[in-house]
């Protein structure tokens, strides 16, 4: 018990850390998602030396996941995920929104490593490809392990019926949208709800942030076939909530695969994956 409770209080002391690292403050314009602007993502690299990963690292994020290019993997039990309700508050900041937990939300288990669970964003269009598909909308549920490696699961969306969890922060992100406020306090929110994971069909691969400073300690999961979707509308809000701009886009440019391996998790008794 010791043990567990020690980690959690490590997590929680890198709270602003990893608010940080992941989302800076408001009006802070370093870099931008323009592909024509000196800002934007063809450029992360050279804007400042301690960045140099976003232009010189051989393995970035996101990048396209090929099924026919895998390496297939039977019999998964799947991520260990214990996720609890916890307090947390809606940010927007001037790259997307966010919501952080400020107590406790429960962790991850990947190969034996536990992940606390930290914060969760998303980024419109998709980042993470499927067969060269682009999806409408991508979710990223950001957990950090004891030695500060990073665990993202990327959950993606479609254009359709409204996501139930979306629906409960409507409210919220239209003030966000008319720049009246840029954080609110959402109460407790239940990770489960917003991830709401029912497959266990998944890509996972070494890669890196999708932001600078594009460190390369991620590893990635990427669910397939969830069958996710949310409303035009609300793909709308989540974007004019950045910026007031409902066209608005923050999705970095695909990346090189180079050397690495892709394994495609896939239940033993699933037939014609």
């Amino acid at each position: 018990m010791d043990r567990v409770m020690a980690f959690h209080v490590f997590a929680f002391s890198l709270f602003t850390v990893i608010v940080l690292l992941f989302h800076p403050a408001k009006c802070d314009d370093e870099y931008n998602y323009d592909l024509s602007s000196k800002k934007g993502p063809l450029n992360w690299g050279n804007i400042k030396e301690e960045w140099f990963l976003c232009k010189n690292g051989t393995r970035q994020s996101p990048i396209n996941l090929q099924g026919n290019r895998v390496n297939v993997v039977f019999n998964s039990s799947g991520i260990q995920r214990n996720y609890q309700p916890a307090n947390a508050n809606l940010i927007s900041t001037d790259h997307d929104v966010m919501v952080n937990w400020t107590e406790n939300a429960g962790y991850i288990i990947i190969n034996g490593t536990q992940y606390q669970l930290i914060q969760c964003h998303w980024h419109s269009p998709s980042e993470h490809t499927i067969n060269g598909i682009r999806y409408d909308l991508e979710l990223h549920l950001v957990h950090i392990s004891s030695n500060e490696n990073i665990a993202v699961i990327g959950l993606l969306y479609e254009t359709g019926n409204q996501d139930q969890f979306i629906s409960t922060i409507e409210d919220d992100l239209r003030l966000m949208a008319a720049n009246i406020t840029n954080i609110t306090q959402l109460g407790v929110v239940d990770p489960e709800q917003i991830a709401g994971i029912t497959g266990d069909k998944y890509f996972r691969y070494n890669g890196s942030l999708t932001v600078p400073p594009c460190h390369e300690n991620v590893t990635w999961t990427v669910y397939t076939k969830q069958n996710k979707t949310a409303g035009r509308e609300q793909i709308k809000l989540l974007q004019a909530a950045v910026n007031g701009d409902e066209t608005y886009t923050n999705s970095r440019p695909l990346q090189q695969l180079n050397n690495r391996s892709v394994l495609l998790y896939v239940p033993k008794d699933r037939e014609g994956y």
